[in-house]
């Protein structure tokens, strides 16, 4: 970013600061929702001492950074309390409340939320009005600080990218970003609105995927107070059938995720120094309704010789499904079986699972608030595309995406060209640092990957004879040619390319490799997206636009006649990278990081190295 863009930036967020504050106090005189109990003579006598004298309450005056404002605001307000009702916090103030908390719940460092004062101050706070005044201002101050830091998108990760070893950064450039120069005219719409819990929801994403999150992280940050993430043993694997004393642990622990719908078990204490005996009164088997209470007899006085005959200790039907069901979650082979990867990934404490979802809501800030009638979206880290339309997925495949040294970034654009039969221009940095090299050593390389060689980048430049060029002569640094591939079999963008404009020259195509949509770690490509159903996806992009079925598009490749076809309207696509998120069914499902974006160690090994490079508290 350059300096008078860095400038520009600076003048923008001021701005949009002053304005913040503008409304805030237009918002709060004109506030009909806040009935407050407490004593109004009460609240204003401290309010009015405290700006009188220009003296911030002790306990709080190191941490306001916005006292001056905070003057003007409550001037304005009448000098009544803001976020509170009574002896409560109000809506507004308990919403305040929750994006603080869900905002620093990934362990990121954000300075002026005051989450732990502000809890502090509402335990202390019981019918004491000095202290309700003081949690009144701390929010106020923290509110400050949360719209500038949303509305700056601070808050939204993986915005400096280093997507490539051989570029420079990427910049994100997403579709909040730029709205951020038109954010007074969006400011200035709220000022009409008494209600600035309105303006307070609107700062945060409300998409069905980001609230079926917060509802989650509420959960899991619950647990994570509530029981003791005890780690399960090392052990053998577990199958159905089997009588093992981690069975407890874990069926204890699918219930606790959700997993098993069960009731949490207690774990029995018994005696092995008593003997088994028979009893005679143990009801009759010809009485239905008693067969059960005989077998728990049974039952009971088995486990005085054998604890593990208790049925808590039982790999049973319950569990093996309840097993399935996690693994299929985390993305594991689905065999139902407590083998060494289950064990692990069961064993990754719940802390450190919440602060991973909180982590990946905030990706959904990199999305418009409309996604469009129709789009498609990309999710990296699961390596799946899904087309969209009108809310119905209508198709969904597998991606392959860039390796972990050549990220694909994570962008949106608008897909406005599909492209039949298409040449492949290798990018300069492929042929230098890749095809170069190897070239170098291999004379006949070109022509075994069926490549032709252009003197320039010119629209109407032609292959050329390479027979007198010395490739031990060419490097980086002189490096002119084009290396191309026609259309055909072994073009490596396969039968159909999809482009929307970028500045990375990033696409979605096809691929002649179909062998590696197989792979389950999917990170195999120089950037680009390669797709498992080229043709269903152009079909569905192309659908309204006549002539362009499906049997049209297979006729076209099989001509191998090289064809752009620009779209009527232009189809969003959002190249996304979610480790974790919550499904329509209202389950959680987590991703390996394999680039590395989370930086949130997710294996007990991992969470001890990280120890010694940072600490990361919620």
């Amino acid at each position: 970013m350059t300096t008078t863009q860095n400038t520009q930036a600076l003048r923008w967020t001021l701005v949009l600061l002053a304005a913040c504050v503008a409304m805030l106090i237009f918002a709060f005189s004109a506030s009909s929702d806040v009935t407050p109990e407490l004593p109004q003579p009460v609240a204003k006598k401290y309010y009015k001492l405290w700006f009188k004298n220009n003296t911030p309450p002790p306990s709080i005056q190191d941490e306001l950074k916005w006292w001056p404002d905070l003057k003007k605001i409550y001037q304005k307000n009448g000098y009544n309390p803001i976020w509170l009702d009574g002896f409560k916090l109000n809506r507004s103030g308990e919403l305040l409340r929750t994006l603080i908390w869900e905002t620093i719940s990934d362990g990121q460092q954000f300075s002026g939320y005051h989450y732990e004062i502000i809890e502090s101050k509402l335990n202390q706070a019981n019918h004491h009005p000095r202290e309700l005044t003081v949690l009144d201002l701390i929010l106020t101050d923290a509110f400050l600080n949360f719209t500038k830091d949303s509305l700056s998108g601070k808050l939204t990760p993986d915005r400096d990218d280093a997507a490539h070893s051989n570029l420079s950064k990427v910049k994100i450039k997403n579709q909040l970003q730029i709205q951020r120069l038109d954010v007074l005219a969006v400011l200035e719409g709220y000022t009409n609105h008494d209600n600035i819990g309105e303006f307070l929801q609107n700062l945060s994403p409300q998409h069905q995927g980001y609230l079926q999150m917060r509802a989650t992280l509420a959960r899991y940050l619950r647990l994570s107070i509530e029981h003791p993430w005890l780690p399960i043993p090392q052990g053998p694997t577990l199958s159905l059938g089997q009588r093992h004393e981690q069975v407890f642990l874990i069926r204890k622990r699918l219930i606790l995720l959700g997993d098993l719908d069960q009731i949490l078990p207690q774990e029995p204490k018994v005696s092995t120094q008593q003997s088994f005996s028979y009893n005679s009164s143990y009801p009759s088997t010809k009485d239905k309704n008693t067969i059960d209470a005989k077998l728990q007899a049974i039952e009971a006085e088995l486990v005085k010789i054998d604890p593990l005959q208790h049925s808590v200790y039982l790999y049973d039907y319950e569990i093996q499904q309840a097993v399935k069901t996690f693994q299929s979650r985390h993305n594991l082979a689905v065999n139902g079986n407590i083998d060494k990867k289950t064990r692990q990934l069961l064993n990754i404490p719940i802390k450190q699972r919440a602060k991973q979802l909180a982590l990946n809501m905030k990706r959904w800030r990199h999305l418009p608030p409309n996604l469009g009638d129709r789009y498609i979206f990309v999710n990296m880290a699961n390596f799946d595309l899904a087309y969209i339309e009108r809310g119905i997925k209508l198709a969904s495949m597998k991606v392959i995406i860039g390796k972990p040294y050549r990220r694909t970034p994570i962008m949106s654009g608008k897909i406005d060209t599909v492209v039949i039969n298409p040449y492949w221009n290798v990018p300069y940095r492929i042929a230098v640092k890749d095809i170069l090299p190897k070239l170098k050593k291999n004379s006949n390389y070109l022509r075994s990957h069926h490549l032709e060689v252009l003197p320039n980048w010119n629209n109407d430049s032609s292959p050329i004879d390479t027979t007198d060029i010395d490739w031990n002569l060419q490097s980086s640094r002189n490096f002119k040619y084009r290396f191309r591939q026609p259309p055909g079999p072994n073009n490596s963008l396969g039968n159909v390319k999809f482009l929307f404009p970028n500045d990375y020259a990033i696409y979605l195509h096809d691929t002649p490799k179909r062998n590696l949509f197989s792979e389950s770690q999917r990170t195999l490509s120089s950037g680009c997206i390669r797709v498992e159903k080229p043709i269903q996806l152009a079909t569905l992009l192309l659908n309204s636009q006549n002539g362009w079925h499906q049997q049209a598009i297979e006729t076209r490749i099989s001509n191998r006649k090289n064809t752009h076809i620009r779209l009527k309207d232009p189809v969003p696509v959002y190249l996304m990278y979610w480790t974790a998120w919550v499904s329509k069914d209202g389950n959680v499902h987590f991703r390996d990081d394999f680039y590395d974006r989370d930086e949130i160690p997710t294996s007990t090994a991992a969470i001890e190295t990280s120890k010694h490079r940072h600490a990361i508290n919620i």
